[in-house]
């Protein structure tokens, strides 16, 4: 039985965990819905996934690689046995779905004696490992043979489907038979919150960093990393350019980005977590700030502008990456101006008025006086964003 199981294939759960545990050379299975990736994978007895480096595109061979399906019975052997599992699913919408045959191998493993695991919820998402194991619970799982953690994962990565965009961007398929290729970048940082008995539960998968307190990881990624990467996206598709490295070479955009980065959410993060964590001193954050940029320019991922922003309306929500960085850097007591701006072309980019976007602030759970103020402030700022996207860029970012 494997030790490792991963729950849904994608870029993700193959290029960062599947990797990882044939590093740890533990047995390897994965549960997946469709019957011809099961299929392919199965004959072929290998996945296949790129990485594109700097300096060029590789690509990884990950053997001996189990495909289950999902209505499987032998799922639940599998879970039962496993030691470390990892949710790699599209949404924290989606654990209703797989919390009964999580709870189900936690019974198994309470009858037989099996050792409990560790579970992996990659959704990016500030509360994915409570929604899980509150979600297993509510199944009827056995508490003490599970424990979820969360992750944050900057590793970019995508799925490129058809042949010829496949053979266009030079790229393998994930296996023989099948039309899609998974994409990953080469940079490989996985952070964990902290597993709390670690003489129970047992933590092979190598490459891992864990943390007593993730919510500072988990920030700078969602309010850096994220809220940067939509930017990019918006003003990109705002110019009907393809790539992200297209508009992070235009001098304007790339300005306003790095003051939100290093002036507005830098700031942030230091006056909400201090000095004590080296990443976000003046020199860590502008070190982090300045890699991930070329990472995003990085000519072999060529990450698309549509990709990176599509639903925008979950990207513009109260608690995301681009509004939800605006609460967070002025809950610091820290001027957005440079982040509100970005709001404004992902709106004009998108087609969602602030108005709307009020109505639907509320349903996250916003209160009506906070809804109208953001609204009103992305108002303000809108007539400023108008004229500098009429201008192509052309001039740096105006001051509000």
């Amino acid at each position: 039985m494997a030790e490792f199981v991963g729950i849904g294939l994608g870029a993700v759960q193959a290029g960062l965990y599947l990797a990882r545990a044939e590093a740890a050379e533990m047995g390897r299975a994965v549960i997946l819905r469709r019957h011809e990736q099961a299929d392919c994978i199965r004959r072929a007895g290998f996945i296949d996934v790129n990485v594109a480096a700097a300096e060029s595109l590789q690509w990884k061979r990950i053997h001996r690689v189990e495909p289950l399906l999902v209505t499987d019975p032998a799922c639940v052997n599998h879970l039962a046995a496993a030691t470390e599992i990892a949710v790699a699913v599209n949404s924290v919408g989606d654990y209703a779905g797989i919390a009964p045959l999580l709870a189900a191998a936690t019974r198994r493993k309470s009858r037989q004696g099996l050792p409990p695991c560790i579970i992996y919820a990659s959704e990016n998402h500030l509360a994915a490992a409570h929604l899980l194991r509150a979600a297993i619970e509510a199944e009827d799982g056995v508490p003490d043979r599970f424990q979820t953690v969360d992750t944050v994962i900057g590793k970019m990565s995508k799925t490129i489907k058809g042949e010829d965009e496949i053979t266009a961007a030079g790229l393998r398929r994930c296996c023989p038979g099948l039309s899609e290729a998974w994409l990953v970048e080469a940079y490989d940082e996985l952070h964990i919150g902290r597993i709390a008995d670690t003489g129970t539960y047992v933590q092979r998968l190598p490459g891992v960093t864990m943390h007593d307190d993730l919510q500072p990881m988990a920030a700078a990624k969602l309010y850096g990393h994220n809220a940067a990467h939509a930017t990019f996206a918006y003003a990109g598709l705002a110019l009907n350019l393809p790539l992200i490295r297209d508009v992070v070479a235009l001098d304007s955009i790339m300005q306003l980005v790095r003051q939100a980065m290093l002036e507005e959410t830098g700031v942030a993060l230091r006056q909400r977590f201090g000095n004590g964590n080296p990443l976000f001193s003046g020199k860590g954050w502008t070190d982090y700030t300045d890699s991930l940029f070329n990472r995003m320019a990085n000519p072999n991922l060529g990450d698309s502008c549509e990709r990176v922003g599509r639903d925008a309306v979950r990207k513009l929500g109260w608690h995301d990456r681009l509004i939800g960085t605006i609460r967070f850097v002025e809950e610091a007591g820290v001027p957005a101006h440079s982040w509100k701006i970005a709001a404004c072309c992902a709106c004009h980019a998108s087609d969602w008025n602030t108005r709307r976007l009020a109505a639907k602030w509320r349903l996250d759970g916003a209160t009506p006086e906070a809804a109208d103020n953001m609204s009103l402030a992305l108002e303000q700022c809108r007539p400023h964003c108008r004229r500098w996207l009429r201008s192509a860029f052309q001039f740096p970012a105006p001051k509000l």
